[in-house]
């Protein structure tokens, strides 16, 4: 999935944080049944080769404001040097998703919503 960051920081940011997250980490997908089955984030996996988890990493942080608790995965970090003309800018990057889902769970149509969420420190 291609992924685009766009950003206009003021001078005293020095770093772009980009956050992946589900809203619980119990059910970040879900066949959506009166009784669910559900996949864990923790069974959800993510990969930016140009970023943070360059391998297949699960969505099992924890991040104030980037969804639930052991629900969310930081892709990457873009370095601002102070001195440098990056306060205005983009990135692509390519996240690679996998599903590592157990034995016991039936075959089925799973939905979800990954948010994508950047902050600038």
């Amino acid at each position: 999935i291609p992924i685009t960051t766009t950003w206009i920081l003021g001078p005293s940011r020095t770093s772009i944080k980009l956050h992946g997250y589900f809203a619980k980490s119990a059910a970040a997908l879900t066949d959506g049944y009166t009784t669910p089955d559900n996949i864990p984030s923790s069974d959800v996996l993510g990969m930016v080769p140009t970023g943070t988890p360059t391998t297949f990493t699960a969505f099992t942080q924890t991040a104030a404001g980037f969804g639930g608790a052991r629900a969310s995965l930081l892709l990457y970090t873009q370095a601002i040097a102070l001195t440098s003309n990056n306060f205005v800018g983009r990135r692509t990057d390519n996240l690679s998703l996998e599903i590592a889902t157990p034995a016991t769970l039936p075959a089925g149509t799973y939905t979800g919503t990954l948010t994508l969420k950047a902050q600038a420190n």
